[in-house]
């Protein structure tokens, strides 16, 4: 018997997923447990706000999180100028949950390059924007060898989500852009497993799922480790 999707549906359903996404990030990042609380089920991924709660806050839990709600590395700037904290150009939207450095569209040149960071797990992602000619994001290997390109895709003024791999001995992140060039904005990395790549890659056509399944799992899990 053929399936038939209600397309209407799963546009609904992703959107909720955005939105229940985008709340856990914000409580990743912060803390601050009003990112959870008095939220409806269309908002957070769990029916019960304080149970989610006492879910991500569980340090062995937290390591297994997709990448779209993990902790990100965080960048420290160590020199240069012309990127700045949550800089981005009008029209392009917000990233609820997400750390942003950017640079302006100008005829002074940017650099970024943050202190050398090391991932826990083999690959990294990264949310673009903007990019093109004369601009570039790379990660330089702390136990040297070439630079490991990011790839940013088709420059534009929409949010663009990239993974790469990460050097194993840790690395730099460089972003840089010439005079004159377009600008660029990027945000700190979250590092996961190289299956879970796989498997958001395999879920990319469908319905975003795998963060809102990861939860619920990891609540059953937190409830067996109870008895």
């Amino acid at each position: 018997m053929p399936l038939h999707l209600n397309t209407r549906e799963l546009d609904g359903q992703r959107a909720a997923f955005r939105i229940q996404e985008a709340n856990t990030a914000r409580y990743i990042i912060s803390g601050d447990a009003s990112c959870l609380e008095n939220k409806s089920l269309a908002e957070i991924p769990h029916p019960k706000p304080e149970r989610l709660i006492s879910i991500l806050e569980d340090a062995g839990l937290r390591e297994l999180l997709p990448a779209s709600i993990r902790a990100p590395i965080p960048l420290d700037p160590a020199e240069g100028s012309g990127f700045h904290r949550d800089e981005v150009p009008p029209g392009l939207s917000p990233m609820p949950g997400r750390i942003v450095e950017g640079s302006r569209a100008d005829d002074a040149p940017a650099l970024f390059v943050s202190r050398p960071v090391t991932g826990k797990l083999a690959m990294l992602q990264f949310d673009v924007a903007g990019g093109g000619r004369g601009t570039s994001l790379e990660l330089v290997p702390s136990g040297g060898g070439p630079p490991v390109k990011v790839p940013m895709g088709k420059p534009g003024k929409t949010w663009r989500k990239v993974a790469v791999c990460a050097p194993p001995d840790g690395f730099t992140v460089r972003a840089s852009r010439e005079a004159g060039a377009g600008w660029l904005a990027f945000t700190w990395p979250r590092d996961f497993a190289r299956g879970s790549y796989l498997v958001r890659r395999l879920l990319a056509t469908g319905i975003a799922v795998e963060a809102i399944g990861f939860l619920m799992l990891l609540a059953g899990l937190r409830r067996m480790r109870e008895f």
